[in-house]
């Protein structure tokens, strides 16, 4: 039984990780910042105009960025003595969530038996769950593992309390159809191309 405590609260943890940064880049990422602008900004602007537009993506493609943080994570846990099994499977989740993004994204067909299974089960995020983020004006559902946080952090208004604080030391949350229009100034063929 403390195994599978300790695995629920691994999932829950990371989910929340998960939300933590897919609610910064959706809300404080900018195209011209070095670096992340071009490899996440940018594909994550594009993504909320066009949700379907990295369904195809590879898993390399989609996971990346999240792979590399991970085994970074998994060394520091290492040196710090600190390495085991729960370390390990939050790693591993972490480095799949963009996958479990993508998969709510695509349609069954796309997504197989075992996956839709999964996702029914309520095991990974579902996709009319997710579905929710982008119908909000993405400014909920930032969880991207589970359908199991997002009702409790957005009841509570988590994310309005983040973005409450930081206005207060001056930064500025983005606004997505100035970025667009300012993007596609720059790149006019900006969301006919795939992440």
């Amino acid at each position: 039984m403390e195994i599978l405590l300790k695995v629920v609260v691994t999932w829950l943890v990371v989910d929340l990780i998960s939300g933590l940064v897919h609610w910064f880049e959706d809300s404080y990422g900018r195209p011209s910042t070095p670096f992340v602008g071009r490899r996440i900004t940018k594909p994550n602007l594009r993504h909320h105009f066009r949700p379907r537009a990295f369904v195809s993506n590879s898993w390399y493609a989609s996971s990346e960025l999240l792979l590399f943080s991970c085994f970074v994570a998994v060394i520091i846990a290492w040196l710090l003595g600190q390495l085991g099994p729960m370390v390990v499977l939050g790693a591993a989740l972490g480095a799949n969530a963009n996958q479990v993004h993508k998969w709510s994204h695509r349609t069954g067909d796309e997504n197989g038996r075992l996956i839709v299974a999964v996702q029914r089960l309520r095991l990974v995020q579902s996709p009319s769950h997710h579905q929710r983020h982008h119908v909000d004006g993405k400014d909920s559902h930032y969880c991207v593992l589970t359908d199991v946080l997002n009702p409790v952090l957005d009841y509570c208004r988590f994310w309005r309390g983040l973005e409450w604080l930081l206005e207060l030391v001056g930064f500025e949350k983005r606004n997505d159809e100035a970025m667009l229009a300012s993007v596609l100034l720059e790149e006019p063929e900006f969301l006919n191309t795939l992440p």
